[in-house]
């Protein structure tokens, strides 16, 4: 039986196996990237947390309704009617919910990744500490209680303990913003 035909056989296959764990390698690794890109797409705030509400005080500096001082506003405020739910804005864990006497009623969500974000000034409260949530869930309902001169939402986002635009993190086109 001639076996010529058979010369480097073993030697391609040990090469074909080789090129074929280092191809699994590589997309384990590339599944691994694409798992942690979906886990932060759904724990960033992307939508309104309220609707049916306008919009009655941007983040920045402006003349604070009490004191009359410049002060830094670290959120938006959605003027609206007591008792309009409030949405989480994305996945996350409730680390806090209960009273703040500036913000009264107020719920924090950790998002993960640096982000959270804190809605206050409610009438009431639909969500526990350590309740996880998914974007899109009722957590609260507007008031007006702590430091505020008229039932609305006050939310915040804030990256690694910094406050931050929030209009930055609403990618709807749902108000003006």
């Amino acid at each position: 039986m001639d076996t010529s035909a058979f010369d480097g056989v073993e030697y391609r296959i040990d090469k074909l196996e080789e090129k074929a764990k280092l191809t699994e390698t590589r997309l384990s690794d590339l599944w691994s990237r694409l798992s942690e890109k979906k886990d932060i797409l759904i724990s960033t705030p992307s939508i309104s947390p309220v609707r049916g509400t306008w919009l009655s005080s941007r983040f920045g500096y402006r003349v604070d309704p009490f004191t009359g001082q410049r002060t830094l506003h670290r959120g938006l405020d959605f003027a609206g009617a007591t008792g309009t739910p409030v949405y989480s804005t994305a996945q996350g864990v409730v680390s806090y919910a209960g009273f703040d006497s500036g913000y009264g009623k107020v719920v924090s969500i950790d998002h993960g990744f640096g982000l959270v974000t804190r809605y206050a000034h409610l009438s009431k409260i639909h969500v526990k500490l350590g309740q996880k949530i998914n974007r899109g869930i009722r957590i609260a309902d507007v008031g007006s209680t702590g430091r505020s001169s008229g039932p609305h939402l006050h939310y915040e986002v804030r990256k690694n303990g910094i406050p931050v635009n929030p209009k930055n993190y609403i990618l709807e086109e749902t108000q003006e913003i």
